[in-house]
């Protein structure tokens, strides 16, 4: 790396955020690195050389770069909030939690750190009812035995069929609803977040808490359907909807996460799509449901669902003219 020797420390430090801004991680880790060998108590340079650590899952470096930019500053929120990420993603769920009280203790206001912590809590209720689940599972396996009148083999807890399709009724009102709810363009949203792309709509991850009379329907038939799908009581970690216009699409992703494979829970893990309205098909990418492993095209009807492992790769683009509206959940079973 060519470098000016007249630069401040902080001018080259303004050189790392651009080009870490701009992506360009090789040359703003190199000016990271030179402004942290002329002050090695630069928290800030420390906390973002740890954030570029992060994506490249080197966690260890990451968390020993965010620990201490805490040592110099135990009031940075960003690196206890940044910090806590990494204890989540390694499945160290109280010492994120931690964390994320900690940032939220120093900036009230930290929106981020509210949200994370949300979800972790909501994991940890997972975890609870699964240890719940199978210390009573004896119990379950029994009243099923006698309820079915059959042997309960071990696949009776995942999909009857992979996929699992089936159909209900939209209901007139349901996506006026959905319309109501706060949204954010696809364009807008973080793709390593929520792998969408183009001209649409992103709910965020509580559809679910939302009180519209319509939803609360929903919501309950849903559960029943996804019971059914898995034999099991089920656990609803995210509900959303996405709204595609034309150029709109999910790119192959599926939705499996360190939590689910730190935590054992590959095989519990199912993904659902609701579609509300199939928009406009009459063109050369109708949104159609392109699931991997095995490859599978499914071109939606309105009121389909389709209940699939979430460790499915699946996509779909979409080119017409009107809306395209689903919903979507992602859940587990308990056994």
């Amino acid at each position: 790396m060519n470098t000016n020797k007249d630069l401040t420390i902080e001018e080259v430090f303004g050189l790392a955020v651009k080009n870490h801004r701009e992506g360009k991680t090789d040359i703003a880790q190199e000016h990271y690195n030179q402004v942290l060998k002329i002050d090695p108590n630069h928290s800030q340079a420390l906390n973002n050389i740890a954030i570029i650590f992060t994506n490249l899952k080197d966690y260890q470096k990451a968390r020993d770069c965010y620990e201490k930019a805490i040592e110099i500053n135990p009031n940075y929120a960003d690196a206890h909030y940044n910090l806590g990420n990494i204890f989540q993603e390694l499945g160290d769920l109280q010492k994120a939690r931690d964390c994320y009280e900690k940032a939220i203790e120093i900036n009230p206001n930290y929106e981020n750190a509210h949200k994370n912590l949300g979800i972790l809590l909501k994991q940890k209720r997972l975890l609870s009812k699964i240890e719940q689940t199978k210390k009573s599972e004896v119990k379950t396996t029994i009243s099923y035995f006698k309820k079915n009148h059959k042997k309960l083999h071990k696949s009776d807890s995942r999909l009857t069929s992979d996929p699992f399709i089936l159909n209900r009724k939209v209901e007139a009102e349901l996506i006026s609803q959905l319309y109501k709810i706060n949204t954010k363009k696809l364009n807008d949203v973080n793709p390593n977040i929520v792998p969408c792309y183009g001209n649409g709509r992103n709910s965020d991850y509580s559809l679910f808490e939302n009180n519209f009379s319509t939803i609360k329907t929903v919501e309950k038939d849903l559960i029943n359907i996804m019971k059914e799908a898995v034999k099991s009581d089920i656990f609803i970690q995210e509900s959303f909807f996405n709204i595609f216009q034309n150029g709109g699409g999910i790119i192959s992703h599926n939705h499996i996460s360190n939590f689910d494979i730190v935590h054992g829970l590959l095989n519990k893990k199912f993904s659902l799509s609701y579609y509300l309205d199939i928009g406009d098909q009459n063109c050369s990418e109708p949104g159609t449901l392109k699931l991997q492993d095995p490859d599978e095209e499914i071109l939606p009807t309105e009121g389909m669902i389709v209940i699939f492992p979430a460790s499915r790769k699946h996509s779909a683009t979409y080119g017409g003219k009107k809306d395209r509206v689903m919903i979507g959940i992602n859940f587990y079973s308990l056994i």
